[in-house]
């Protein structure tokens, strides 16, 4: 997940400028590696409840930002456009280690 985030989390950088082609780069690469942490999951059979929510959270983020039109909608750079929600996916990517290791604890 870290080469997907970028060096020093550069990806919630970008994603600052939600209609940036860099935001789109690395969304579309944090979430390859979420749906495929996602399958592998599955096939564990394990339980991972909170890791699996996370992933959830991040592919809804990810679809509203597609519904929404924002890479190189200039409208998305407004804080209160529906476009910054996409920052989620890369906070959540920066924390997801954390979650399946609270999962793991849990087990």
């Amino acid at each position: 997940m870290s080469a997907a985030v970028g060096a020093d989390n550069e990806a919630v950088s970008a994603c600052n400028q939600p209609s940036s082609n860099a935001c789109v780069r690395y969304i579309g690469d944090i979430m390859d590696v979420s749906t495929g942490l996602e399958t592998e999951i599955k096939k564990t059979g394990r339980p991972y409840p909170k890791s699996l929510e996370q992933i959830g959270k991040m592919r809804d983020a990810q679809t509203e930002y597609e519904a929404n039109g924002c890479q190189g909608d200039i409208t998305a750079e407004d804080p209160n456009s529906q476009c910054h929600g996409v920052v989620f996916v890369t906070v959540r990517a920066t924390i997801l280690d954390t979650t399946l290791l609270t999962d793991e604890v849990g087990m």
